[in-house]
């Protein structure tokens, strides 16, 4: 009898770590997500999604809790970006619209995309997006002088805002990476202006497609909430930070992420897929050497642009 009350003792000890570590991981996740999201004005669902990803969470879910998160570093980060005036008020309203448009029918679509078993899908976009975003972001060299507004680019940026909104529903990440396309590579405002700018959107738009992914039921309450505490802990010292900030600082972090979740959704898509056969571990090394490898090459580049 002792011998078996010590092993449920044990085994309950176990059970409380284990559920301990689970909890710390997701907030250490969700605060890492939120640092960098509110840094670079993705929302953190961007960062997040592939990380949940990557530890097994399926993609439906991993997108929910994306979504989720966004809006909380979207609500922490721009109370205080709003006191310090750094966004521009007047395209994040007009953009906003857009954004929610895209987003509603991104969030259908993803249903369905899902429904029929193409999940690798997902991954093989959220990747090409990536990839064309670090392209954009390094045909631009004038970080921060800003170009008057012309009706021909805003035009053409609240085209991009409704393909942000309809990649914010179809991957669960808030529509960061169009959000700074469309702000900074389009219409020109300054860096700092663009990613503070593409904070409030981005929480706008999650709101839009977590309301349908929660309807789905792809929102999972435990992790949701787990996440989105660490992201709004991040959001609150990535905002607090911006403003110091150099904007060269700030662009070499975005290729530097950005090149290292493409590369990883992109491995991933193609094992899905069948295509390709490696492991999780080979998938992390590939991805962080390509990462480097890309912040070795530009960094004299951005210097010498500034």
């Amino acid at each position: 009898m002792r011998c078996m009350w010590k092993r449920h003792i044990v085994t309950a000890r176990l059970s409380i770590i284990m559920l301990l570590a689970i909890i710390i991981s997701l907030m250490l996740c969700g605060l890492a997500a939120g640092l960098m999201g509110a840094l670079l004005g993705l929302g953190g669902a961007t960062i997040l999604v592939p990380i949940l990803v990557m530890y097994g969470v399926p993609m439906n879910y991993a997108s929910g809790v994306g979504l989720f998160s966004a809006l909380a570093t979207s609500c922490s980060a721009c109370s205080k970006l709003l006191r310090r005036k750094m966004i521009n008020q007047r395209y994040a309203i007009e953009l906003s619209a857009a954004s929610t448009l895209g987003a509603i029918l991104g969030s259908v679509l993803c249903y369905y995309v899902l429904s029929s078993g193409l999940e690798y899908v997902l991954h093989l976009v959220f990747s090409a997006v990536m990839f064309s975003s670090i392209y954009l972001l390094m045909k631009r060299s004038s970080l921060n002088a800003s170009a008057p507004p012309h009706r021909g680019r805003e035009a053409l940026s609240f085209g991009l805002m409704i393909i942000g909104g309809l990649l914010s529903g179809l991957l669960g990440i808030g529509g960061g990476p169009i959000n700074l396309l469309s702000l900074y590579w389009v219409l020109e405002l300054p860096l700092s202006v663009a990613t503070a700018t593409s904070n409030l959107i981005v929480g706008v738009t999650a709101a839009a497609s977590g309301s349908l992914y929660w309807v789905f039921g792809y929102i999972q309450p435990f992790i949701a909430f787990l996440a989105a505490t660490g992201t709004s802990l991040g959001a609150q010292i990535g905002s607090s930070l911006l403003p110091k900030v150099k904007g060269s600082i700030i662009k070499m972090l975005l290729m530097g992420v950005f090149t290292y979740l493409a590369t990883r959704m992109l491995i991933s898509g193609l094992r899905l897929s069948g295509f390709l056969q490696v492991t999780q571990s080979q998938e992390y090394m590939a991805s962080v050497v390509v990462a480097a490898l890309l912040i070795l090459v530009m960094m004299p580049i951005v210097r010498r642009n500034l």
